[in-house]
């Protein structure tokens, strides 16, 4: 019953007043229609400013100010979030560590892509500059603590080897794992074959095998070792105060020492070929 009495009154209403209905009902679908364009307008021109600036940060980095390793390599301005509700983002590289005067060479670096959220699409005013997004992007950086860096300065290009040399610093200890996986049960096999006439006849080609995964075992080992202590010290050097240092002097393409990789990779390749042939073997 109660219903049925709402049902009428809203007939009623509507009855009487259908034409006034009709019109607000217009009118919020061409508001909501005019809403949603220029929303999809403001993300366009947004889009084609973020485009442009984020041309201007391509590998552009940023450090932090801190006796621990951290530093940034801009990646990419973009657009994330639900429609509606959009933001614009800055992607960016990071790069942590700890104490940097530690006497551990090896101190936890680690690697991993960041978002930093810049401002809501709804916030972005109206004639919004290039040079207006640039600053706000650095304000979003300096209140981080990080400072951006000259494209050309010594400190980029110290910055630039840690980038070049921790993703093969995390390669060589990948592949030094695979390789002491393979060496363990070759190993075995080789000194059952010595005692045992079965086996005898294969002896040669395990000691081959095992000299070649041994020999590349402890030059990942070595290039592991430059890798990490290159690192090492540019993160020293990022830590000092800059009125403190003066590098002017200093050959910092010595500490490039992902500048092996071509050779690294080629005589990784050589040792699994030959323990294929085991492999092949044992098939």
């Amino acid at each position: 019953m109660p219903y049925l009495i709402i049902f009428l009154v809203v007939a009623v209403v509507f009855y009487h007043f259908w034409p006034y209905i009709l019109l607000a009902a217009v009118c919020a679908s061409g508001l909501l229609v005019y809403v949603q364009h220029s929303r999809r307008e403001n993300i366009r021109t947004i889009g084609e400013i973020i485009n442009t600036v984020g041309d201007r940060y391509k590998g552009s980095y940023f450090v932090g100010d801190s006796r621990s390793l951290h530093v940034c390599q801009f990646s990419d301005l973009l657009i994330l979030g639900r429609p509606g509700a959009e933001y614009v983002a800055v992607r960016f590289d990071s790069i942590f560590g700890d104490e940097c005067f530690s006497d551990a060479v090896y101190s936890g670096y680690k690697s991993k892509v960041e978002y930093f959220n810049a401002f809501k699409i709804d916030s972005f005013p109206a004639g919004y500059s290039n040079e207006g997004l640039c600053m706000s992007i650095d304000n979003l950086f300096a209140s981080r603590d990080l400072t951006r860096l000259p494209s050309d300065s010594l400190d980029a290009k110290v910055c630039s080897i840690i980038y070049d040399n921790l993703p093969e610093a995390e390669w060589a200890d990948s592949s030094l794992k695979k390789i002491y996986e393979s060496i363990q049960p070759l190993q075995y096999a080789y000194q059952v074959s010595l005692t045992n006439e079965l086996l005898s006849s294969n002896s040669g080609m395990l000691k081959r095998a095992l000299t070649a995964l041994e020999a590349e075992a402890n030059a990942l080992t070595d290039y592991g070792n430059e890798l990490y202590v290159a690192i090492h010290k540019c993160s020293q050097f990022l830590a000092i105060p800059k009125q403190l240092r003066n590098a002017t002097e200093c050959d910092v393409d010595t500490l490039q020492i992902s500048a092996k990789k071509n050779d690294m990779r080629a005589s990784f390749a050589e040792v699994l070929a030959i323990k294929k042939e085991y492999d092949d073997l044992c098939i």
